[in-house]
């Protein structure tokens, strides 16, 4: 079909672009006159017996049933199912995501579920089977239990270990077997040549990529692969991935960026095919996902959904059309509670922009009384604003402590174990690093571009986050802190003490007021306080009546330092400071450079204060490319990597 032609008009087969198609398909579509007016093809037909060709609905007729030709042939995994419809919407029980979703985007209507347009007509993803197959000392149906152990495909050969609802766990034991990404073919096992030989070296390249990213594991990691012990009935091996999977839009708004990649490699078709396969090779628990786009969220919760996860999304306030999820296993995890993180405060400079966070309270599947808190987020960009980063990353540790407190023992605060992932959009060693990694960073004097004492940008004073706030220099709610001394506090309770600006809160808050509202015209006030107490909320938290908080304490704000109490340790080392071409990498921002990380938390070693590891256990990380080795790959999105970031990966081992 040619470009240049009105509409609805079409050239035939042997002019410009039609020119591809064989002679020998157009004719086979072509009318066929009778016999005795066309002794041969020289013959040309009277005119009154010409027949017109519709030549728009030809090549409409050859399109359909050459697609048609090529799903026949396709193996049975990337054949489109009758089951894999799109659901209703993207907040329906079948789509397996709830939606967090920002009042600011539509106002003035009820809180709804974001509804998203599907992009349910694009190829769909070949659904490839385990690489790696289980070999269990004991025959278990599978539903008897759940398998507690997902180092799957990329960690062959380890030793890991089940929870069955029983009395008794067993042994499992991966051994390794070819990639069927490998072995993918055509129906007649023969492909076209040239889309064969991008397929084929694009599958060389990502079996390149997959020797250079070993599973690498910890001395607790080998001695627990060496271990022939079983587990106990409340352990639990399980693997989390955090991945920026670059929003469609924002690559094709910013193709600048991307002038020297290979034009086909930034498709969405190709690089959903490499993001699927990537994320069922790597079967982890726990999925941590940025930048992922809103009108493609039904089709990749769907997708997710068949592969046993549910999840949580969180888009980014403003008119921005990507955010943060968190998906998870549904025979490991059921979701306690979640909250989103709206880094956007109004009145503030220096929380301006529309970022967010996203916190998932995980409770483990054989015993729901234990959590687990796991935060996704991604930090702004702008590597002239240290400052920024530094101010959201004390929102999200406030927001993250207020979710894995658990109690006070002997007056002092316990918490659940904790895992941060997240695009931070910082480098290692760097001002928010320290903060995180060791528990604290002064600040005051500090410049705000670098938080380094650089003659650019100004000086940063004593105060980082405004008083109205009410978040202690801790990275604290101190509206909660007066609370928990008193009493426990369910966490939408809590929302009534915070002062910080949250959508999803304000509604939240709202449907409470309304179910007083409500409860009141039916009950006396002597009822209601008794349901309250029995609740565990307690009259403050059911009533919304304004409290009283205590004025910020000069001692824990406007110190011009930072600190938490939540011990965290990043999973990867990072390499040492000015060893660039031996340094781990995770995207390339003008050179190579890590900005994407996996924190857990660990506790304090009471006679010298160290960290070490508690009941949360790091057993092993999926290794990062270091940057020579990632320009030996070319720039990414490439044939082999779906993302302009590397996926992390890691294995814990939970006691619980």
């Amino acid at each position: 079909m040619c470009e240049n032609v009105k509409c609805g008009e079409f050239l035939p087969c042997n002019v410009r672009n039609a020119a591809h198609l064989s002679s020998s398909l157009i004719k086979s579509h072509l009318p066929n006159p009778s016999s005795d007016t066309l002794q041969n093809e020289n013959v040309i037909m009277p005119k009154t017996k010409r027949r017109k060709v519709n030549w728009n609905k030809l090549f409409k007729k050859i399109n359909s049933e050459r697609k048609k030709q090529r799903t026949e042939n396709s193996p049975d995994c990337l054949k489109p199912e009758a089951s894999c419809s799109v659901p209703e919407s993207a907040g329906s029980k079948d789509s397996g995501i709830d939606i967090v979703f920002d009042s600011k985007i539509e106002k003035n209507k009820e809180p709804v579920l974001i509804t998203v347009a599907s992009d349910e007509n694009k190829d769909t993803v070949s659904n490839m089977a385990a690489s790696n197959s289980l070999v269990c000392d004991s025959a278990v149906q599978h539903n008897q239990g759940s398998w507690y152990c997902s180092v799957a495909n990329w960690a062959g050969g380890s030793t890991c270990y089940a929870d069955i609802q029983g009395s008794y766990s067993s042994k499992l034991v991966f051994q390794n077997e070819p990639d069927n990404l490998n072995s993918v073919q055509s129906g007649d096992g023969q492909l076209e040549s040239a889309a064969g030989s991008s397929r084929q070296a694009g599958l060389s390249e990502r079996n390149r990529l997959k020797e250079k990213r070993q599973w690498q594991y910890t001395q607790f990691g080998s001695t627990l692969r060496a271990s022939a012990a079983d587990a106990t009935p409340y352990q639990l091996l399980f693997t989390i991935m955090s991945y920026n999977i670059l929003a469609q839009e924002l690559l094709e708004s910013h193709q600048y960026l991307y002038q020297w990649h290979e034009p086909s490699a930034l498709k969405w078709r190709h690089r959903k095919q490499i993001l699927l396969s990537e994320i069922q090779e790597a079967n982890a628990d726990i999925l941590c996902l940025q930048e992922v786009q809103a009108n493609q969220l039904r089709t990749l919760s769907h997708k997710l959904t068949g592969l046993g996860y549910k999840g949580i999304y969180k888009r980014r306030t403003g008119n921005n059309i990507d955010g943060v999820a968190i998906y998870y296993k549904t025979d490991v995890f059921q979701l306690a509670d979640h909250t989103s993180v709206e880094y956007f405060q109004p009145g503030i400079d220096v929380l301006d922009r529309h970022n967010v966070g996203l916190i998932a309270k995980l409770a483990m599947k054989a015993n729901p009384r234990k959590h687990l808190v796991v935060a996704t987020t991604h930090l702004l960009f702008n590597r002239n604003r240290h400052d920024v980063k530094l101010a959201q990353t004390m929102m999200l540790l406030a927001e993250v402590e207020r979710f894995a407190f658990e109690s006070f023992r002997s007056g002092i605060p316990t918490y659940w174990p904790v895992i941060i992932t997240g695009d931070m959009n910082f480098q290692p060693y760097t001002g928010v690093y320290r903060l995180l990694t060791e528990g604290m960073f002064r600040y005051e004097g500090l410049s705000n571009r670098t938080l380094t004492y650089d003659f650019r940008g100004w000086t940063l004073n004593k105060i980082i986050l405004p008083r109205s706030l009410n978040i202690l220099d801790t990275c604290q709610h101190w509206g909660i802190l007066t609370k928990r001394q008193v009493e426990q506090l369910s966490h939408k309770a809590e929302l009534k003490f915070l002062k910080i600006y949250n959508t999803d809160h304000q509604k939240i808050i709202k449907k409470l007021k309304k179910k007083q509202m409500k409860s009141e015209k039916h009950k006396s006030s002597e009822g209601l306080v008794q349901d309250a107490s029995m609740s565990g909320l307690g009259n403050n938290s059911v009533t919304f009546q304004p409290n009283t908080i205590p004025p910020l304490p000069e001692a824990g704000y406007g110190t011009g330092q930072v600190t938490h109490n939540l011990n965290l340790q990043s999973v990867y080392k990072h390499g040492e400071m000015g060893n660039y071409h031996e340094s781990e990498v995770t995207t390339n921002q003008e050179g190579w450079v890590t900005v994407d990380y996996i924190f857990y938390s660990c506790i304090k070693n009471e006679t010298d204060d160290k960290m070490i590891e508690g009941d949360l256990k790091l057993v092993s990380r999926y290794r990062l490319l270091t940057a020579s080795e990632a320009a030996s790959f070319g720039p990414i999105p490439n044939s082999a990597s779906a993302s302009d970031h590397y996926p992390l990966l890691a294995t814990f081992f939970h006691t619980f």
